[in-house]
């Protein structure tokens, strides 16, 4: 019971509903069931040792809001032995999550087959490359990464002047002496595989785990969204070529698709909230159902400017309700007295049947807290 496998899953809804949270529960608890190595669904789960049987039965509703009938699979995940997930920030840096969703950002320390990635791709909407190089001393003030994740600068091509923009590699790691692309790098310093030495404040030699990694791209401000398409597909790509031979099962989470594709501001004008190129979806929603990646996508939602809660339902994201594969709308429910409620509901997801009404729900430190049908006041609309 759940999504099925490599599909695209927009992820729709206001300020405050909680996108980022179900983004950090799939990165975290998503497990892939059901079968063959090209079928099967996914479906929110505990960790192995939680014994918190309250949280798992509410995961348990929100997974049977798509049940899986019986040709599409026994439970279980034959033939899968390693897990790839992917989380890409632009909106928010590592840090900032880390410090607002801690409990949410894994901390497996056993799962061998199991590599996380938490790409921050911030500079590509704030310049904090320009920002770096213009006040490099303020750089002792950054955070300490939270500890057990192993971070690593990757600067792009279209940056450093001794890369051709026609040049087969996109991304390179930092080294003492100079930028190298991924192919150079041996298991030691190549920021998808293999383990990394570091010495803590005694001057003690330690592994660092090798599935916990940040990814910090390191890029100056970039106004073209197909631009940004492009390099975060060079990424992925790069990315799941190490694990290609292990069948693996890929999942990734956007934060948000809003800001990948928001075109940059042409003088003084702002450009439409709702208007999008076709070409900047599909161009990335297609390719990722081709590999088999199952996607979950943020989108930002909009009311029209005056409206109330009550008055005007949510504009749904533009194009991403017709090319994505699914959609799952996170809304408010507000009462006659006043009182507002979290609402869920899976609009669309194709390749299943599924629970159309609207479900209330809440949210806490560990993710999603409790989720019931919603009870609406008698003659509400």
């Amino acid at each position: 019971m759940g999504i099925p496998r490599g599909n695209t899953v927009a992820l729709v809804g206001d300020p405050g509903t909680g996108k980022t949270t179900f983004l950090l529960l799939f990165f975290q608890q998503g497990r892939l069931s059901g079968g063959s190595e090209e079928g099967g669904w996914v479906e929110l789960g505990c960790r192995d040792g939680d014994q918190d049987h309250w949280r798992e039965a509410t995961l348990a509703a929100f997974n049977r809001l798509m049940p899986v009938s019986e040709t599409n699979g026994k439970s279980g995940s034959d033939g899968v032995q390693t897990v790839v997930r992917v989380f890409i920030s632009l909106d928010n840096t590592f840090e900032s999550v880390s410090r607002t969703h801690g409990n949410l950002l894994p901390d497996i320390e056993d799962a061998e087959e199991e590599h996380w990635f938490f790409i921050d791709a911030t500079s590509m909407l704030t310049g904090r490359l320009q920002d770096g190089l213009r006040y490099p001393r303020l750089a002792a003030l950054q955070p300490e990464s939270p500890k057990g994740w192993h971070v690593e600068e990757l600067n792009l091509g279209g940056w450093n002047p001794n890369v051709s923009e026609e040049g087969p590699s996109w991304y390179w790691v930092r080294d003492r002496k100079r930028p190298k692309p991924l192919a150079e790098c041996d298991s030691d310093r190549n920021p998808f595989v293999g383990e990394s030495k570091y010495k803590d404040k005694d001057n003690q030699e330690k592994t660092m785990n090798p599935q916990r990694r940040v990814l910090r791209l390191m890029t100056p401000y970039l106004g073209d969204p197909l631009r940004r398409v492009a390099l975060i597909k060079d990424l992925l790509a790069a990315l799941f070529a190490q694990f290609i031979s292990e069948k693996p099962f890929l999942l990734l989470t956007v934060d948000s698709l809003s800001s990948l594709l928001q075109p940059a501001p042409q003088g003084a004008v702002e450009p439409a909230p709702h208007g999008r190129d076709r070409r900047q979806i599909l161009n990335l929603v297609r390719w990722l159902e081709e590999l088999q990646v199952t996607s979950l996508l943020a989108v930002e939602a909009h009311r029209e400017e005056g409206a109330t809660l009550r008055t005007h339902p949510l504009y749904m994201g533009g194009l991403e309700r017709y090319l994505a594969s699914g959609v799952i709308q996170l809304d408010y429910h507000q009462y006659p007295s006043g009182d507002v409620i979290r609402t869920l509901q899976i609009l669309k997801m194709r390749g299943i049947r599924h629970d159309m009404r609207p479900y209330a729900y809440d949210l806490d430190e560990g993710g999603l807290a409790w989720l019931e049908p919603l009870i609406a006041d008698r003659g509400e609309s």
